[in-house]
């Protein structure tokens, strides 16, 4: 396999350097600022944990904006350990509801705090809506690693979506090697 060197002089250490790994953020603890509320007793749920369950029939949603709003929706996924990002997909809705605002402005953010108080926008979409069943994809060049992804929509609108994958590597930056181990006395 490959692997990573670092030391001074004639020390060494040799640690692997893991391959790229799959869907970082799959069935990992999800959160939200609001859940769309169906009528008491449905099967139809939205909640959190729909947007990253790896069944593109579910889906995750925000309050829907005609009866109680949430500006600014969110949905964060904790990644159990830093991170380093390369790639997010959004997926649509892959029900009937053609929800066309939810699929536009709205940014992935990565965060080593679960407030989000320090995120850095990793992804953004802009301009129209990418299509009714579709998937949205977005290359992160951000190289630090982060715990947390939190998708926020831009506008004040409904937001939800079938499934958020992250591919990347955990851990450091690709090609960070971390610091030789302290020599016994």
């Amino acid at each position: 396999g490959r692997c990573a060197t670092a030391g001074a002089g004639i020390d060494l250490s040799v640690r692997p350097v893991p391959e790229a790994a799959g869907n970082l953020a799959l069935r990992r603890p999800a959160t939200a600022s609001s859940v769309f509320a169906v009528p008491k007793g449905s099967v139809v749920l939205h909640t959190p944990d729909r947007g990253n369950d790896g069944d593109e029939s579910t889906c995750w949603g925000s309050r829907d904006n005609h009866i109680t709003p949430d500006p600014g929706a969110w949905w964060q996924v904790d990644l159990g350990q830093p991170c380093v990002s390369s790639r997010v997909e959004l997926v649509a809705r892959q029900d009937r509801y053609d929800q066309f605002a939810a699929r536009a402005g709205f940014e992935v953010r990565g965060s080593s705090r679960p407030d989000g108080a320090d995120a850095v926008v990793l992804a953004r979409h802009a301009g129209p809506p990418f299509p009714q069943y579709g998937t949205w994809a977005a290359d992160v060049t951000e190289r630090k690693p982060f715990r947390y992804l939190r998708v926020v929509q831009t506008k004040a609108e409904y937001f939800g979506f079938a499934e958020l994958r992250a591919f990347g590597r955990p851990g450091s930056a690709p090609g960070a090697v971390p610091p030789a181990p302290e020599r016994e006395r």
